[in-house]
């Protein structure tokens, strides 16, 4: 028992019929009365009238919630560190959001569109509790459903924790044999920005985030799922202020954030045993923190980040420290690469590792080193091409250049013969079918995912790793389609798992994902997956950024981990780019502390100019390691014109130091800390304090 659980059920004195009977992680009764609790939480409750609406207040942040007769919905946050920023007011309708719950028709096929109930719904009771803590609780009984009058109770908790910060969980359930809670939408806050444009920070895959500058009304919905490549972070910002929300989840549960038109948002928090009468668990055990703050971005990665290190991703410590993080992963200097048989790959090799790349620490990619297409026959890739041990051994000894073949952790090819014995482990939906999760139309094939709960699948797919590992004499792996796709629901009960949501899908990863990295880790073999995310961070080693970051892209990821884990790849294709342009975004993400590669051309004589940028890139990173690769990205700094800045401390947070890049092709001359400091065209520089 914990969170809302326990304190819900503390407060409970009577009306033992609005208790819930809710599910463990482990699938155990828990019987909390999550929802218990009707009458009188203690003589020191004070109540709000009727028509009168309840605030809260710490002199950082004020929320403001509608009277009973509106529905209790957040009809106002002000942010008073920034001199009274108003950042949600009532929707202009009238009334306001504060929850919503989608329910199941358990007589109606489970394709059937579930139903959506609000705080705005009828109730028999509507009322708001302030208890001596200051925390408000709000009860909403006796909510009706279709056909059936008070089926539905919900109670939310805002607890304010000083500064600016709050706290918000919600539990629901249904009194009903009919329908059974699927989803909840908690906190539900609309007309941010009370009706004019702000800043918002908006997860993205990559680097973990983007700036939306002058975000409206009118800007599309987009819907992010976690466990994944998205962090469960958003900020809306104005007036040198903002206000934070982040699901500070230690257990990864599955989950969303959820950007609507007109300015709505909202977490969104899959139930556990969907469509299981009685057991079905719609309780946010983890909180919610809305943060009032004053500053950028940044500020809001930080408050993530001051949560985030202290999770089970991060408690093995930072990669300085740690015996169980290759070396070969943290310092990196340049990746690469490459697809086709050996003697191709070996050319592309021998090339890279001599002349003016030769002192580089390198890893180069083999995508398709095996007699099937790329994207083709997963899990089934083996055999390799002959040769492609040889290749990677004669590589590594003699070149200094790890090789690292692709595999893929989530999916089965559902035509192959091997998916008739793989098919039980599959995901299922709603219905007991294996849907579709992934085609390739050029092969005309279509994949399965699996769920990484169940124990043959785990196994399996450990097992399959290290012996591509094995067979391919690997430096490295190169894990597809874990950390950047979301979590899917699973309705297969003989996995073992709670159907629909839960955390088992972090779980599960873990368990298959550990056992590769204890065997790979100590041979410095780093595993290393698609896109941010975090959620196995411990366990995997790195992270690819496959794509050319965007210009309202911003590093989230590696202001919040750069110590913790190491970002790969600034993909961009030189073909028809100025070369300014190339080099201002390859230069951003190095100085961020990204890897610099994973491009298929360097070699090439036409992009002499772009490869040696990227050498130069990859030696600033190589003679800047206590900063770049092991330490703490902090900021942006000071630039002169035509120069890029950030601000770095090093692991213990000892010392101090801005990179330096100069995007222009003339001299440039900056300073930091008192210092000058002289930065030729297209090139970086590193003052320390």
């Amino acid at each position: 028992m914990d969170g809302l659980g326990h304190r819900l059920k503390d407060a409970a004195m009577s009306h033992a019929k609005c208790g819930v009977e809710g599910v463990r992680n482990d699938g155990a009764s828990d019987n909390m009365g999550m929802i218990a609790a009707t009458a009188a939480v203690a003589a020191f409750a004070l109540f709000a009238a009727a028509g009168e609406p309840t605030v809260l207040s710490d002199g950082a942040i004020e929320i403001r919630f509608a009277s009973p007769d509106e529905g209790l919905g957040c009809a106002g946050i002000v942010n008073r560190l920034t001199g009274g920023e108003r950042f949600v007011d009532p929707q202009p309708q009238g009334g306001a959001t504060l929850w919503e719950a989608f329910l199941r028709d358990a007589d109606a096929p489970p394709t059937n569109a579930p139903v959506r109930i609000s705080n705005r719904a009828p109730a028999a009771v509507r009322r708001a509790e302030k208890l001596a803590d200051g925390a408000l609780r709000l009860f909403f009984e006796g909510v009706d459903l279709p056909g059936e009058k008070g089926g539905l109770d919900v109670v939310a908790d805002v607890r304010l924790v000083g500064e600016g910060r709050s706290e918000w969980r919600v539990a629901a359930r249904t009194k009903s044999r009919r329908w059974t809670v699927s989803e909840v939408r908690y906190p539900y806050l609309a007309n941010i920005g009370a009706g004019r444009a702000v800043d918002l920070l908006e997860p993205s895959l990559g680097m973990g985030a983007r700036l939306l500058k002058n975000y409206g009304a009118d800007a599309a919905s987009i819907f992010f799922p976690y466990p994944g490549g998205y962090p469960m972070v958003g900020a809306y910002m104005r007036g040198g202020g903002g206000i934070y929300l982040g699901a500070h989840d230690p257990d990864s549960t599955i989950k969303g954030v959820l950007f609507r038109r007109n300015q709505e948002f909202c977490f969104t928090r899959v139930a556990e045993n969907i469509g299981v009468a009685g057991k079905v668990n719609a309780v946010q055990r983890y909180p919610v923190v809305l943060q009032a703050f004053r500053g950028d971005w940044w500020t809001a990665a930080k408050i993530y980040r001051e949560w985030a290190l202290g999770r089970k991703w991060t408690a093995k410590g930072p990669k300085a420290s740690r015996t169980d993080y290759p070396k070969r992963a943290a310092e990196l200097d340049l990746v690469f690469v490459v697809g086709g048989d050996p003697a191709s790959a070996s050319n592309y090799v021998a090339k890279l590792s001599s002349g003016e790349w030769k002192d580089l620490k390198k890893i180069v990619e083999w995508t398709r080193w095996g007699y099937l297409p790329f994207d083709c026959g997963y899990p089934d890739i083996r055999p390799a091409f002959p040769g492609m041990a040889d290749v990677s051994r004669w590589s590594l000894r003699e070149r200094g250049v790890a090789m690292m073949p692709y595999t893929n952790g989530r999916l089965w090819a559902k035509d192959s013969a091997s998916f008739m014995y793989a098919s039980k482990d599959a995901v299922k939906d709603a219905d007991g079918n294996v849907p579709v999760d992934f085609k390739v139309k050029k092969h005309g094939r279509e994949f399965a995912a699996m769920c990484p709960f169940a124990a043959d699948w785990q196994e399996t797919l450990a097992s399959n790793i290290l012996a591509i590992a094995d067979a391919t004499c690997a430096g490295a792996i190169y894990l597809d389609q874990v950390t950047c796709a979301g979590a899917r629901q699973c309705h297969d009960a003989s996995h073992g798992h709670a159907l629909g949501g839960g955390t088992w899908w972090a779980d599960g990863y873990r368990k298959s994902i550990s056992a590769m990295h204890a065997a790979l880790a100590p041979r410095n073999v780093p595993i290393i997956s698609e896109e941010g995310g975090d959620a196995w961070m411990d366990v995997i080693d790195g992270h690819l950024l496959p794509n050319m970051a965007r210009e309202d892209e911003v590093p989230f990821y590696p202001a919040v981990y750069s110590a913790h884990t190491t970002y790969v790849g600034t993909n961009i294709m030189p073909e028809g780019l100025e070369f300014g342009v190339y080099f201002r975004s390859l230069a951003k993400s190095v100085l961020y502390g990204v890897v610099p590669g994973w491009m298929h051309w360097a070699d090439r004589v036409k992009y002499a100019e772009h490869g040696a940028a990227l050498r130069r890139a990859g030696r600033f990173r190589a003679e800047n390691r206590d900063f770049v690769c092991y330490g703490f990205l902090e900021g942006e700094a000071d630039a002169p014109e035509g120069a890029y800045a950030t601000r770095w401390t090093d692991v213990k947070r000892r010392r101090e130091a801005v990179a330096f890049a100069n995007l222009t092709a003339a001299p440039v001359v900056a300073s930091a800390f008192g210092r000058k400091v002289e930065i030729a065209p297209y090139s970086f520089a590193l003052a320390e304090k």
